[in-house]
């Protein structure tokens, strides 16, 4: 059926190509029709005159694996362009289209109204600029069932709003990829060359997936030793092979002190033997943030590092109306006169800062040099993919002369507790990394490198029904009762994305039950959290005392944004008995702060939002879409109607409820939505409104 709304897609879309001769400016190698499935390269004009043989040869041996491969060449003047291609392609029943890369300059869309697509990130798309607030996005690409308005364009990208004529949840139906040479690295075409010369030489080796790293940084949630120490449990589900002897599996952590950690993850960084490395950590677009300055050891140091962090925070308000209110609360607070900041000292603190983060972190000039040998790289970490940038982490990676294929990166900051290695096991099996990625509905996480790259095919026709793009129901059910725990694990997100039978949620809570595989508990888990009924209460509290750490933090999380009052006196106990699960605690502890209609920042964030200033309002309707007052619903729903209150309060509230997408309360919402005059409301304040009921539907 989606294949069929996808041709409809196509046809409508291509009636905004301006005229043929822009058709015809765009070259077109076209693929080999007697493969089953297709997939596309686009790339720009400049790339390809510098780069055309090394493309040709990665078409070549895509194609000699059986996927029908198209090049398009043009100096693409905007995303719509290219979409338009990618629509036509996957309309095609003969040869519909797997995936697409794009290689070298091909426009990229910002991407407003669509942060509940993203697993953190919430920046005021009002308050601040649009090149911080708006996400980048491929999904603009991807995932047909979208719909955008183009706002505008200028020299950082192209603008587009998420409209309410689409979906709400993202569900790709192809995977993309980039390859970008950073800009500010040298030899640009001549590093891409050969980074393809090395993809096709990786495509003629059958890699078995039989050594993996892991490395936890300070200060995230891998600061809980609970997490830390079960990740080789839950890896060696994922990658048997690869603990059939201790030297192919390693699980590194910020604590064995900052020389030990930079020099051993250079090496392992640098060793061509690996074939998976992850990094949990801290991230910016040019920063891994590895580990933490060593504590003081005596007084000096301490004042020198109080010394360093005021100055800092001195550099922000230095110049500004504020410097002198900050000068004299730091004098009142710390005892510092004006000589504490005099630029002398503080040229001092800058340089030894500076070296202080080389010495905790890899910078893009070290990861330059590191000649990076997995052929895979997992950046479990914020901004580390802005391919946006002229530098970024991802792409040094790819790009410095070493062994890696792919790198997976995020465009903005990301969720610490996300469900990021769901189903990772399916690269075990052979299984395209692109195939996997598809499955991961996050709107800023990407990849950088080769989508079509797998690791040696250990099950062919595990492999061949996974990357179906079509998914046989019946293979799948008879999967659930698979002794293998990953195909049980799979068919459960199959079944579900196929609209699941009557009773599926019976089944899942059985299977969370019962099963005695961790992999599998999880997915069920996960995909109960979809289903409104009393199998998602069971389980939830069922999971709060799990073995497995990750499956209690998922149900914890789960809990603060269901809202159900039958559990709080299970998220008590954690709090005063589970010291050893530090982050289930933390949001355990948030989790019982929105079931209390007396916690006192509750009751100021409710007085705020009924009788404060539109900026107070503003500010403490958005702190509802982390923390969902499920009690608070009856009075936050008759503002909608209010024609009082200003039409930037109305449309913030209709926007944060659209967060209450798991609540228990969520009906009383949709109900209240839907019996509102849509037609008679401001056109901006309506769409929101709709956007939040298909939000709350997950539809």
């Amino acid at each position: 059926m989606k294949r069929f709304f996808i041709a409809i897609i196509a046809a409508i879309t291509l009636t905004f190509v301006p005229t043929a001769a822009a058709r015809d400016s765009v070259e077109h190698l076209a693929a080999d029709r007697k493969s089953g499935k297709a997939f596309a390269i686009f790339t720009d004009t400049e790339t390809w005159q510098h780069c055309s043989t090394a493309i040709k040869a990665y078409k070549d041996v895509l194609e000699s694996e059986g996927l029908g491969t198209h090049v398009y060449v043009a100096d693409w003047e905007s995303p719509d362009k290219v979409k338009s291609i990618i629509l036509r392609l996957a309309a095609s029943s003969r040869q519909p289209l797997e995936g697409a890369v794009f290689i070298g300059d091909i426009p990229y869309a910002r991407i407003g109204g669509a942060q509940h697509m993203t697993t953190a990130f919430k920046m005021n798309e009002q308050a601040f600029p649009r090149t911080e607030s708006w996400v980048v996005s491929d999904r603009f690409y991807d995932d047909f069932d979208l719909d955008f308005e183009f706002i505008d364009s200028d020299s950082t990208g192209f603008y587009y709003r998420l409209t309410d004529k689409g979906a709400q949840t993202l569900s790709s139906d192809i995977y993309t990829a980039r390859m970008l040479v950073p800009a500010d690295m040298d030899d640009r075409y001549g590093r891409l060359n050969r980074y393809l010369d090395e993809v096709v030489r990786a495509h003629g080796q059958d890699n078995p997936l039989d050594d993996v790293v892991f490395y936890a940084g300070s200060a995230y949630n891998s600061d809980c030793l609970t997490i830390w120490r079960q990740k080789p449990l839950s890896w060696r589900e994922y990658f048997p092979d690869a603990f059939l002897k201790s030297s192919t599996n390693k699980f590194l952590n910020w604590r064995y002190g900052r020389e030990d950690v930079i020099t051993d993850m250079g090496y392992e960084i640098r060793n061509p033997d690996h074939d998976l490395i992850q990094f949990t950590e801290h991230g910016a677009y040019d920063t891994q943030y590895m580990t933490s300055s060593e504590g003081a050891t005596d007084l000096e140091s301490d004042l020198q590092r109080i010394r360093s962090v005021l100055r800092e925070y001195y550099s922000h308000y230095r110049g500004t109306e504020d410097e002198q209110p900050f000068l004299e609360e730091a004098l009142n607070d710390y005892g510092t006169g004006i000589r504490f900041f005099a630029d002398s000292l503080y040229a001092e603190d800058a340089v030894r800062d500076s070296l202080n983060d080389k010495l905790d972190n890899l910078k893009l000039d070290r990861i330059a040099e590191m000649s990076t040998g997995a052929r895979v790289v997992l950046l479990n970490a914020c901004y580390n993919g802005s391919f946006y940038e002229d530098g970024y982490v991802a792409g040094y990676h790819l790009f410095n002369g070493g062994n890696c294929i792919v790198v997976q990166g995020n465009t903005v900051n990301v969720l610490q507790d996300k469900y990021e290695d769901e189903l990772m096991g399916v690269l075990d099996a052979g299984v395209r990394i692109g195939v996997w990625q598809k499955g991961l509905p996050y709107l800023e996480s990407h990849l950088i490198g080769d989508p079509t790259f797998r690791f040696a095919v250990k099950d062919r026709e595990f492999v061949s029904e996974f990357e179906a793009l079509d998914p046989d129901i019946d293979y799948w059910m008879a999967q659930l009762d698979s002794p293998v725990a990953l195909h049980r694990a799979a068919a459960l997100k199959k079944i579900h994305q196929c609209g699941a039978y009557p009773g599926f949620s019976d089944r899942l809570l059985s299977v969370f039950s019962k099963d005695p595989s961790w992999q599998v508990r999880l997915e069920a888990l996960h995909i109960l959290s979809f289903y409104d009924d009393s199998n998602r209460s069971i389980a939830v509290l069922k999971a709060f005392d799990d073995p497995y750490e990750r499956i209690s933090r998922m149900a914890v999380r789960m809990a603060l944004f269901i809202g159900e009052p039958v559990f709080r006196d299970a998220l008590k106990d954690i709090l005063e008995q589970d010291n050893d699960r530090q982050r289930v605690q933390f949001i355990a502890a948030d989790a019982l702060q929105v079931l209390d209609s007396l916690d006192a920042s509750n009751v100021s964030c409710m007085k705020a939002i009924m009788t404060g200033s539109d900026e107070s309002k503003i500010s403490s309707i958005r702190f509802l879409r982390n923390y969902n007052l499920h009690f608070a619903l009856p009075k936050l729903l008759p503002m909608l109607s209010d024609e009082t209150l200003s039409a930037d309060v109305r449309l913030c509230l209709a926007e944060a409820l659209g967060w209450f997408n798991f609540s228990v309360d969520k009906s009383l919402i949709i109900d209240y939505i839907e019996s509102m005059d849509l037609g008679s409301l401001d056109s901006a304040l309506a769409s929101e409104l709709r956007k939040t009921i298909k939000r709350l539907r997950h539809e």
